[in-house]
């Protein structure tokens, strides 16, 4: 109904948030067809989803926090509360985490907040809070409308989206490069160029 991020998990399985439908979709690759291996029901609106070290991270929009989960496996199942093993920081930590990247290399956990307009960082283990990078502001190295990030474990940088502040001239869409330490290294802008606008939002 709404599908608004996917990860991919072990092998070929790949995950999908459904805002709407409120579930987590394990789709399967068996040979050259694909089909839903299982529906797994989440508390509220999911939106950022990632999977590492066999474990189900899904930002949830109501609940305003995010879930780790087992990783399911083959075996149907119903409820994600028997599945539950933690959640990212405490009550009213998130606000509207879109958007969730993994690093297994430095064991960190990385999470967009588009209404905080913050990245902020947990440990992958057991979900202890690290650091925040960035925030709200009209700086370079504030994040206006951020939408989307990624991660490069061993260039150790994160990439966000942006597509800036429509009401502020100054602010284009951009893609923001910062370091582990929330330093901002580079700027990709989307602002008019010679082959036109490269993207907008």
């Amino acid at each position: 109904m709404a599908p608004v991020r996917a990860a991919l998990g072990q092998g070929t399985t790949l995950f999908v948030s459904d805002f709407r439908n409120g579930v987590i979709y394990q789709m399967a690759f068996p040979g050259s067809r694909v089909k839903v291996a299982q529906t797994i029901p989440v508390p509220g609106g999911p939106l950022g989803i990632a999977w590492a070290k066999n474990t189900l991270f899904v930002g949830l929009a109501e609940a305003g926090r995010v879930d780790a989960y087992r990783s399911p496996g083959q075996a149907r199942y119903t409820v994600a509360a028997r599945r539950w093993l933690f959640s990212l920081g405490g009550s009213g930590t998130f606000t509207e985490p879109t958007d969730i990247a993994v690093d297994t290399l430095q064991s960190l956990i990385f999470v967009l907040d588009a209404q905080q307009r913050a990245v902020k960082v947990f440990d992958l283990a057991d979900g202890t809070p690290r650091f925040t990078i960035s925030g709200p502001g009209l700086g370079a190295e504030q994040l206006q409308n951020p939408t989307a990030l990624a991660v490069d474990p061993v260039g150790q940088e994160i990439v966000v989206s942006d597509y800036g502040e429509p009401t502020e001239p100054s602010t284009q869409p951009a893609l923001k490069v910062f370091d582990y330490q929330g330093v901002l290294l580079t700027t990709i802008s989307g602002k008019q160029g010679m082959m036109g606008q490269r993207f907008s939002r």
